[in-house]
């Protein structure tokens, strides 16, 4: 994503948080609060790095560092903002009680496959692990499939299950995404160890 792009999107991201803090003040006075300052808190945060980056007299606009505090500041505004506009169609009567939760679930699990595409693409630098390159890369991989099925796992809970047995089933869904990918990962070790004896010998 090209940086003028993602700055817009977070622009709008906050402006559309602090319109739906706006909003609600009439009707829930501390919830509205708690989302204004929290929007208010990260304009600050990004206002404050970016002078500080400027001092260093290094690019900004190409910097890793406000790749990554810009990608943080929208995917938090959007949690933000689906979890209140959930809240604000309970308080309007669109949806009952039942459907906020869900939909705030089906949320997290979004929040979750996002994060687990974004994981391997970071490669950060293991280095106290004495790991290579490469086994940085699987490491991630791991971590980033974890999240992806535990993700899916936890939204198709809030979508399937009902809310007296969702509380107690999401606790299994990273057990049960590291069963799936350890059973996944023997398969393919499996069918390709069988394909290489298959294979004949030049």
């Amino acid at each position: 994503m090209k940086p003028k792009t993602q700055t817009t999107i977070a622009i709008v991201v906050l402006i559309l948080d602090a319109s739906m803090g706006a909003i609600m003040w009439p009707i829930d006075h501390g919830r509205a609060a708690a989302l204004l300052i929290t929007t208010a808190c990260f304009a600050f945060v990004w206002g404050v790095t970016k002078w500080l980056h400027r001092s260093s007299r290094c690019n900004w606009s190409e910097s890793r560092v406000r790749k990554e505090i810009v990608s943080a500041i929208i995917l938090a505004g959007l949690i933000l903002l689906g979890s209140i506009s959930a809240s604000m169609a309970k308080e309007f009567g669109m949806i009952d009680a039942e459907l906020s939760k869900r939909i705030v679930g089906i949320i997290i699990g979004i929040v979750l496959i996002v994060m687990g595409n974004y994981m391997p693409k970071k490669l950060v630098a293991l280095g106290d692990t004495n790991c290579s390159h490469t086994k940085s890369q699987s490491i991630q991989r791991f971590m980033g499939w974890t999240f992806v099925i535990a993700g899916m796992l936890y939204a198709g809970v809030w979508i399937v299950f009902d809310l007296d047995q969702a509380g107690f089933v999401i606790m299994l869904t990273f057990p049960a995404a590291i069963v799936l990918i350890i059973i996944a990962r023997m398969l393919f070790l499996r069918v390709t160890g069988a394909r290489r004896h298959s294979e004949p010998s030049t």
